[in-house]
């Protein structure tokens, strides 16, 4: 992942008008943990934290700055904002965050206007992640603005739709427990990679129809990984496939030579072979005509690549891994 990536993070718990949450501080503290590091440890996004646990935190001019400084920064390619607290409608059935200082009538930040910052950034790659009551009313917002209401560029995943609430179960926010596990891992790819496109599609394949359902808008070139899990198998096996599959439809002859334990083993094919076996568990590759690998190197047949082999020979081929 290159380039310089910046992630405001935002938890309030408690209100100084509004009923008190329980799990939005933890919730940001799981989100800033997951995105800060990849898998590796390497670094992915420098984070700032923002929560509340006392009424006088995280008021609305403390947020409108810290939004200004995300999406105004001209030195980052990658902004993300993330949002735990109440949402609410008001002021002419507008969606809001609710700031530590709201009240009924001035809630905190309006979504038209955070869509608004996100639509303006200089960054290449703009994302607004929101856990919130009411947090699909910004789909209103895209509708209204016409033909071009999100700039190239801009994701959108919120936890619920316009009239739905967002729910708390154990101390943590339902939509949030699901977006960490899909950035720890169960959203992504053979090589690790967690976009917002797959944390969409985990989210929405976990809840029920009774659940809360997420909101998806994007305007997007193409994915980037917001953060990089643990892999399948490794990026230098996966630019092997070209080299061991001459075209991604022709399969790859085995015989006993590339099964370890048989007499007349050779060291190179064994090497080979336990490459394939990963990208059999990968779902890469498969034998043919016989269930096992195994099977396949004894009875001196063949694997071939699967319809995923062959997106990952092409990328590979293209110098694209």
């Amino acid at each position: 992942m290159n380039g310089r990536r910046a992630a405001l993070v935002v938890g309030i718990d408690e209100y100084a008008h509004f009923s008190p949450l329980h799990g939005c501080v933890n919730d940001a503290s799981a989100v800033e943990v997951l995105l800060s590091r990849n898998d590796d440890r390497s670094s992915n996004f420098q984070t700032r934290v923002l929560t509340s646990m006392r009424p006088q935190d995280v008021s609305s001019g403390a947020l409108q700055d810290a939004l200004q400084q995300l999406f105004a920064n001209k030195d980052i390619d990658t902004a993300l904002f993330y949002f735990a607290g109440h949402g609410a409608v008001a002021m002419g059935n507008q969606g809001h965050l609710c700031t530590a200082d709201g009240t009924n009538g001035l809630p905190g930040i309006a979504l038209g206007h955070v869509l608004g910052l996100a639509n303006a950034s200089p960054a290449p790659n703009r994302f607004v992640i929101l856990d919130c009551c009411h947090a699909g009313s910004v789909r209103d917002l895209v509708v209204a603005q016409g033909n071009a209401p999100l700039n190239e560029g801009v994701a959108i995943l919120a936890a619920c739709r316009n009239d739905q609430y967002a729910q708390e179960r154990g101390g943590r926010g339902l939509f949030t427990s699901l977006l960490c596990d899909a950035l720890d891992g169960g959203a992504a790819d053979v090589r690790g990679q967690v976009t917002v496109g797959s944390i969409y599609a985990y989210v929405d394949e976990i809840l029920s129809a009774w659940d809360q359902r997420p909101l998806f808008l994007a305007s997007l070139p193409r994915f980037i990984a917001l953060r990089r899990a643990s892999s399948t198998i490794s990026d230098d096996h996966l630019r092997r496939l070209p080299n061991l599959f001459t075209e991604p439809v022709v399969p790859f002859a085995l015989d006993p030579s590339f099964e370890h334990t048989h007499p007349f083993a050779k060291e190179g094919n064994v090497e080979v072979f336990r490459i394939l076996q990963q990208m059999r568990a990968a779902r890469l590759v498969a034998p043919v005509d016989v269930e096992h690998m195994y099977d396949a190197a004894m009875q001196s047949r063949a694997c071939r690549l699967t319809p995923l082999g062959q997106f990952y020979w092409k990328q590979a081929k293209e110098g694209r891994i």
